[in-house]
């Protein structure tokens, strides 16, 4: 498989994780914010928000790129797997026999 691409996938499907993650987090903590609190809890919440997504979405792209990594492997696998192709053969004596692609 080409490298290139396999690194674009990755990078696109990192972006796209950690990005979806980050909103998922930050929904949660807009929503479970008391309306009223004080303008210091207020910064340290947005703060506490950004770094937990940022956690998160960290964990996320990393896993996201593990699992790229190993369907790299298992499709690289399966490439390398050679097929034989078998036919019976009739000689002339009536006898049948197996062949292989290296017999013939």
């Amino acid at each position: 498989m080409n490298p290139l691409v396999i690194g674009l996938t990755k990078v696109a499907v990192n972006t796209v994780s950690s990005l979806g993650v980050g909103t998922v987090v930050n929904n949660a903590v807009r929503m479970t914010t008391p309306e009223k609190v004080s303008k210091l809890a207020k910064v340290g919440i947005i703060v506490g928000g950004f770094f937990l997504s940022s956690m998160v979405g960290d964990k996320i792209g990393t896993y996201a790129e593990e699992e790229i990594d190993k369907l790299v492997k298992i499709i690289k696998s399966i490439r390398s797997i050679k097929v034989e192709t078998i036919a019976i053969k009739k000689e002339d004596n009536n006898e049948t026999r197996i062949a292989t692609a290296a017999d013939e």
